[in-house]
């Protein structure tokens, strides 16, 4: 019996698809997954959901969600990114079926839309750079409000900032994960040096175990909030990237080496860890600068000054910082190393999302010197809204915010739909080299059963609870309505269901004599009887069907393929009995 080869798990190190070291492999994942949702978006929905007696209640359904939806789906994602070595697109067309593509264009689309207001607020955060390099700090609260509210509302500034985020984004992913990773490797270890010296500073801050009193004191009321665990399981969501497809597509660019179970065990981890110290930090300074600026005020007094940093709490962390830093020597100075903090954190996962982007077209065939500019101009426009009115900004950051659940959803049909304990054993457990730790079959059970209770009951909850609030009428079009998020979803999901259905009906013929990576590879490759195939190189690969391995030969010689597909094709593959072969993958 002849012997299949497999193609060496080292090829991708010869390649400009793949990271260099481990360790870019986990600065470049953390910098996808750290950026302003740790710093600028958990602290306001803490203080969002915070109860007149504490905010320990949120912070624990917060965590919950963490093992019991997170790090699972982050499996999922890093384990088919490493398996199919595709974006969202493509996966599900190779694990699902041609007719599940729709899911993996909306999650593409989810991100898209959050990085067109997520732009916008990397823009704030530049410009709160420059205004204290020539501005001084604040005296009071009042001050540092006007300084966020006349930006926001009565310049044309978010509108020029938001565009050169954008570009300058694009600029960065132009070459792909080989200029992405060194970039990481800078930013990243200076952000989170930045963060854990803010973080120390305000506990120095009188009162400041005010806050943190409150932040970690029990109110037993916020269990029976809706808005708590909808709002606790998007923000861990948002926090880790779980559901983005960001991760997905930085996985495809690992070998095997790389440990899919450590890595979406880890790295969300410290991404949680580093949101608790940032509300820790602004819990801390604004206790600590209420109750210096009024002994008299309760705690309900205080909390109640949440409420006047925009809409939404949006300019919480803008309007509070620098009062943090206000009569410290050298406070302006720390002020604008802060923001600058805040706009490397928001922009390295503002890259990642473009990159994220740029990789579904390249999957398509679309090459990045064409995809790059369209994207960031798609992103230009889509921001336009967010960066004119902070309203818009709001309901964008409602309506996608929440949809990355939908998308984490996806997540997990797929795995149904391709089989999860087979995906854990063959994709997971065997496919790496032997050092990352096992996937247990708890995991199994988690996704079969634990996610999609949780996100049944959370959205039945959430439209109920919607549909019974008189003052807020679930029908109207505002910005955080029920009606507003599902027309916009329902719009876009029509819109690439039929896109996907047109592709079932007619790519075929319209393909038929081309080598477009859509007429490729048409085998489903998650209802056929063998996953022992590894679908390695997306348009050239050896295909299983029925019970033999048959040999698919590339359309173009081994002298124009990258280095790692011509090693893939030195091999004569022939009809091989498939038994036996799946420990060899």
């Amino acid at each position: 019996m002849s012997e299949l080869m497999i193609p060496d798990s080292n090829a991708a190190a010869k390649s400009n698809k793949s990271f260099k070291s481990s360790f870019g492999v986990a600065l470049t994942c953390l910098g996808a997954a750290v950026g302003t949702g740790n710093i600028w978006r958990y602290p306001r929905i803490v203080a969002n959901n915070t109860g007149e007696q504490g905010s320990l209640g949120f912070i624990i359904v917060w965590i919950f969600f963490l093992f019991t939806w997170s790090i699972p789906v982050l499996v999922i994602e890093y384990g088919a990114g490493r398996f199919s070595k595709s974006a969202s697109i493509l996966t599900f067309k190779k694990l699902g079926g041609k007719y599940t593509m729709w899911c993996g264009a909306f999650i593409g689309f989810v991100t898209i839309c959050i990085a067109a207001y997520y732009a916008a607020i990397c823009g704030w955060c530049v410009y709160h750079v420059f205004y204290y390099i020539v501005h001084p700090l604040p005296a009071d609260v009042t001050s540092s409000q006007a300084v966020f509210y006349d930006f926001t509302t009565n310049t044309k500034w978010p509108v020029f900032l938001q565009a050169a985020v954008v570009i300058l984004s694009g600029a960065c992913v132009f070459a792909g994960v080989r200029s992405i990773e060194p970039i990481m490797l800078g930013m990243v270890p200076v952000l989170l040096v930045l963060m854990i010296g803010t973080f120390f500073y305000s506990l120095t801050l009188p009162k400041a175990w005010l806050g943190i009193r409150h932040l970690f004191s029990m109110d037993w009321a916020v269990f029976a909030r809706p808005n708590t665990w909808i709002e606790a399981m998007t923000q861990n969501a948002w926090d880790t990237g779980a559901g983005s497809g960001t991760l997905l597509v930085y996985a495809s660019y690992m070998r095997r080496e790389h440990g899919v179970v450590k890595y979406s065990t880890c790295i969300p981890a410290i991404n949680n860890f580093m949101s608790l110290l940032m509300v820790i930090t602004i819990f801390s300074t604004v206790f600590s600068a209420m109750s210096t600026i009024h002994p008299g005020y309760t705690v309900n007094n205080i909390l109640d000054t949440f409420r006047y940093n925009g809409p939404a709490n949006t300019g919480l962390t803008f309007v509070w910082i620098p009062i943090l830093f206000t009569g410290v020597s050298g406070g302006r100075g720390l002020v604008v190393v802060f923001f600058l903090c805040l706009f490397i954190a928001g922009f390295s996962s503002q890259v990642s999302m473009i990159e994220t982007a740029a990789h579904q077209l390249e999957d398509l065939k679309v090459p990045r010197k064409y995809g790059v500019p369209l994207i960031c101009g798609f992103l230009i426009l889509l921001g336009l809204g967010s960066s004119l009115n902070i309203d818009f900004l709001v309901n964008q950051d409602y309506v996608w915010g929440s949809a990355i659940l939908i998308s984490g959803g996806m997540f997990v049909f797929l795995m149904i739909r391709f089989g999860v304990d087979k995906f854990r054993t063959v994709a997971v457990n065997e496919f790496g080299d032997g050092r990352d730790w096992r996937l247990p079959k708890i995991w199994n059970a988690i996704v079969w059963v634990v996610i999609p209770v949780e996100l049944a009951c959370l959205l039945v909850w959430w439209i109920v609870q919607a549909a019974g609030d008189e003052d807020n009428p679930w029908y109207y079009v505002t910005g955080e309505s029920l009606m507003s998020a599902l027309l916009q979803w329902g719009i876009w999901l029509a819109v690439l269901v039929t896109i996907n259905l047109l592709y079932v009906k007619c790519g075929p013929r319209f393909l038929a004599n081309s080598h477009h990576i859509l007429h490729e590879d048409e085998v489903d490759y998650g209802t056929t009887a063998d996953t022992s195939r590894v679908i390695s190189n997306s348009s050239h690969s050896g295909i299983c069907t029925g019970n033999e391995v048959m040999e698919l030969r590339p359309s173009v010689s081994n002298d124009v393929l990258p280095t790692e597909q011509a090693d893939f094709f030195q091999p004569s593959i022939s009809s091989t009995p498939l038994k036996g072969l799946a420990g060899r993958y």
